[in-house]
């Protein structure tokens, strides 16, 4: 039994990336994307699908009548469950009907406060459905469309400071001090974000499976939980590897023990013999995926694993070991049309192709990959991750292409640009931005794509420079003056522009991030083995 965690039911509570969307356009996207869920996965998620949907639409009146009905249709099929139970009391309680508020917080005391069976399995249900929640909402950036909204109300306040009169003007006065003061603040508060392990390590969706599994295991009745595990498990090695770029400890160890507990996860699903559905089945295609996924790049904690890990002796994976490509291959016999499968699958090949030496090896790789990416985003036109990776792809096709047919090299790279835009429009992050620079470069300068300069800049491209400078401001906007790559792109775009002063100044800043950031690599690492050796001269 895990130690006692207070439950807080709802989702409201969690701080969900949705709850905060207010731009009509993304949230009816948003909704499209969560009911194209409820038709592809299991039953047992719905509930918590469509109480996302409900908080989704809870910003505006009319979808605050609309959130209701959804949580209330939840109750109807679902009279205990939690999450739905606390979230339309919070809503009654914001239409001020106290009496029907007061009767939902009665029913979920009653449950809270109970210690049966029954009872335990229903609060187990209720934080697995807010682990699914978090797992699907992990892209949450509240802090920088805070920064946003306050840079904009800034400068409307300056506007109608400079227009004041009198009191009025001494009152704006204060309005823009203190806005200036909470947008210095935000953004101290987001570098102590980037810089502070602790508060990386916020409550996640697989600490909420833990606390979950320790009350009630409810993935004895239904497996398909134990699936979204595994993926929370498989997220969290991205995680470890992210905090290696914020104090240098590699923490190899940590990343190899969540490979194997998710890929574990992944293979009993794949093989379970039990009593299924055709529900199941995606479950079982998308295991056989993530395990490919998985092998491609990380092979090398399953070739030194220890014997605990029977898994990995079995006749079967060990092809999959030997040829990760055959695990992609056996879940599109399952499943063909799956987004999730397709985007792995076209992931995993653009992986591959780094891996091989031959030019042509490469290319195979990367047009089956383009295939299967453009398949699924056919499938789905709200799909961030198959964009973004085919625009990776088509990138480098563009690069090989270069060295001998240039015509076809450009034409990839336009549909590069085409993809990351979209990428752009949807999740404008540091990374994708900088990608989208690079490729705006490629076509300012082309074919001398490989050169640095105004010389090398063709007068009637020079416009994709300019849009470079766009999207950099944004990303300004997003990570900040202190993010090393923003500083770097920003350097080469204005040497390109042949604006040397102000690109000197970038590229000065650009050297004192990367000396800044080796300095605070090198010197936490060495504190880390410093620790380690007072520990063992304790022993």
């Amino acid at each position: 039994m895990a130690d006692y965690v207070p439950i807080e039911p709802g989702l409201a509570n969690l701080n969900l990336n949705i709850a905060f969307e207010n731009d009509m356009q993304l949230i009816a996207d948003s909704e499209e994307d969560l009911n194209k869920r409820l038709t592809e996965e299991h039953t047992i998620v719905h509930n918590v699908l469509k109480n996302m949907i409900a908080i989704l639409k809870s910003n505006s009146s009319r979808g605050k009548i609309e959130s209701r009905e959804y949580l209330e249709n939840i109750l109807r099929r679902d009279p205990r469950n939690l999450n739905a139970l606390a979230d339309i009391e919070q809503l009654s309680r914001s239409f001020h009907r106290t009496t029907e508020a007061d009767q939902y917080k009665s029913r979920l005391e009653n449950i809270l406060q109970g210690q049966t069976a029954e009872d335990l399995r229903t609060k187990s249900i209720c934080l697995m459905e807010q682990g699914y929640a978090i797992l699907n909402d992990e892209s949450a950036n509240i802090e920088h469309i805070s920064k946003n909204r306050l840079s904009e109300s800034y400068r409307m306040l300056l506007s109608e400071h400079k227009k004041g009169t009198g009191r009025r003007k001494n009152y704006l006065q204060r309005c823009v001090y203190h806005n200036k003061q909470a947008l210095s603040n935000l953004q101290l508060a987001i570098e102590c974000k980037r810089q502070s392990q602790l508060l990386i390590r916020k409550i996640t969706a697989l600490e909420k499976f833990e606390q979950a599994k320790g009350l009630y295991d409810v993935t004895i009745e239904n497996i398909v939980w134990t699936f979204y595990i595994g993926v929370a498990l498989n997220r969290k090695y991205d995680s470890i590897k992210d905090l290696y770029y914020e104090d240098g400890i590699d923490r190899l160890q940590e990343k190899k023990d969540v490979t194997l507990r998710a890929t574990e996860i992944f293979w009993k699903i794949s093989t379970y013999k039990g009593k299924t559905n055709t529900n199941f089945i995606i479950y079982r295609a998308r295991s056989y995926a993530l395990i490919g996924h998985i092998l491609i790049r990380r092979k090398n904690y399953f070739l030194t694993s220890d014997e605990k890990h029977t898994f990995i002796r079995d006749q079967l994976f060990r092809v999959f070991m030997n040829n990760p490509i055959s695990a992609f291959e056996r879940a599109q016999v399952m499943n063909r049309s799956d987004t999730f499968i397709l985007n792995r699958y076209g992931r995993a090949l653009w992986n591959l192709s780094e891996q091989r030496n031959a030019l042509k090896d490469k290319k195979d790789c990367l047009n089956k990959a383009e295939c299967l990416l453009t398949r699924s985003i056919d499938q789905s036109s709200l799909n961030w991750f198959g964009y973004s990776t085919r625009m990776s792809v088509r990138r480098d096709l563009g690069q090989i292409y270069f060295r001998n047919n240039k015509a076809r090299a450009k034409h990839f790279f336009e549909l590069a640009v085409q993809d990351s835009y979209q990428c752009f429009i949807s999740r404008g992050t540091t990374k994708l931005i900088c990608q989208l620079v690079e490729i705006c470069q490629f076509f300012a300068k082309f074919p001398d794509i490989r050169e640095n300069g105004f010389r090398h800049v063709k007068e009637s491209q020079k416009s994709y420079l300019l849009n470079a400078l766009d999207y950099l401001n944004f990303g300004l906007h997003q990570g900040g003056p202190t993010n090393y790559f923003i500083a770097y792109h920003m350097g080469t775009v204005l040497y390109d522009l042949n604006e040397i002063k102000t690109a000197v100044d970038w590229m000065k800043r650009e050297l004192c991030l990367y000396q800044l950031l080796n300095q605070k690599k090198s010197s936490k690492a060495y504190m880390s083995i410093y620790d380690k050796k007072i520990h063992q001269r304790g022993k």
